[in-house]
């Protein structure tokens, strides 16, 4: 266990949160990996390891009730995403989430989006153990509903 999800577990004991933003530095984005050139000069990525349920102290979250506000934040992907999206065409994910950059980027927000929907719907109790325990719910093109949908 590392000391951030001991460190999150204490939140727990803190009965008037009602607000809490976590702010990541980049944790996603350093998950998107190259596996080198493909066809050429072109620098392909993936997103394998980039689900942000597999970042340390993020389950914990999901075992805290009653915050009105929940979300997780990574400043360096708002960061490409505000680059990526003066790109308008649509990623295509179909080979192994293999992709332009740009692409990872955009999908990676989406996946954040939707990991931030099912947190807060956590904090009624309305878990979503599908998201907890599949490692490659983010590379999909539906993400798993939330438990209370």
């Amino acid at each position: 266990m590392s000391l951030i999800d001991l460190t999150f577990a204490l939140l727990r004991n803190l009965t008037g949160l009602k607000r809490l933003e976590v702010v990541l530095h980049g944790d996603l984005t350093r998950r998107i990996r190259t596996p080198g050139r493909m066809g050429g000069s072109v620098y392909t990525w993936f997103i394998r390891n980039a689900n942000p349920g597999r970042i340390p102290g993020m389950k914990a979250l999901f075992a805290l009730r009653g915050i009105e506000e929940i979300r997780v934040r990574d400043l360096q992907l708002e960061e490409h995403l505000r680059k990526a999206k003066r790109n308008p065409s649509p990623p295509d994910f179909a080979d192994y989430m293999i992709c332009s950059l740009d692409d990872c980027h955009v999908q990676l927000g989406k996946v954040l989006e939707h990991f931030n929907l099912v947190l807060m719907d956590a904090q009624e109790g309305n878990v979503n153990h599908e998201l907890l325990e599949d490692d490659a719910w983010h590379m999909q093109e539906v993400f798993p509903a939330s438990e209370s949908a």
